[in-house]
Formats: structure tokens, sequence, C-alpha cells
């Protein structure tokens, strides 16, 4: 879990995160960096709400999938490219609100 930049992992998986989960939770640290910490979970949980409300699957995963921040991070933290946060422009997530 990512609260506020922070990750907190389970004892069992300290220092055994892949390289690509090190790569979507920072991601989501430079979405909260953005969005001024308060306003990535104010949206965060809005868009999961909205939506809840129009997914068909029992277990609302695809709600979940969905996510702009999400889709952002899921797409980029697969690519290889260590980078990728550093030239990472502001606001990206917002290209997946509407796809």
């Amino acid at each position: 879990m990512n609260l506020c930049g922070v990750l907190l992992v389970r004892k069992e998986y300290k220092g055994r995160l892949s390289a690509a989960t090190e790569r979507h939770e920072a991601i989501h640290t430079a979405q909260m960096k953005e969005m001024l910490y308060i306003g990535f979970y104010v949206w965060y949980i809005t868009e999961w709400l909205i939506r809840v409300l129009f997914t068909k699957d029992a277990f609302k995963l695809s709600a979940y999938m969905n996510i702009s921040f999400e889709r952002e991070a899921y797409i980029y933290s697969q690519q290889t490219d260590p980078e990728w946060i550093m030239t990472r422009p502001h606001f990206f997530w917002w290209r997946f609100l509407w796809s």
C-alpha cells in the first residue's frame, strides 16, 4: 500500500518487490504529489465510486482497474524504461480518464 508516498509492505515481501511494482508505486507517488496528496485520494475514491455504478462484474474489479491513476500506473510500470518516472508529463493520468 502506498500511503502519501510511503510504501507499507508486509514483512514477507520486504526487499522483494519487483521492479515493475516499485515503478507502479513510484508513478502513484508522482500522481499524489501533483494532486497535493489529498486531491489524489479524493479524486481516486470519487472516480472509483462512479465506475462502480457502471460496472457489471460482481467483484467490481473492473472499476478498480479502470481508474485513470491505475491505468497509467499499470501500463507504464510494465515498461522497462527506468527513466519514465523522471520524464513523465504532469497529469499524464488525465489521458486515461475517458478512454
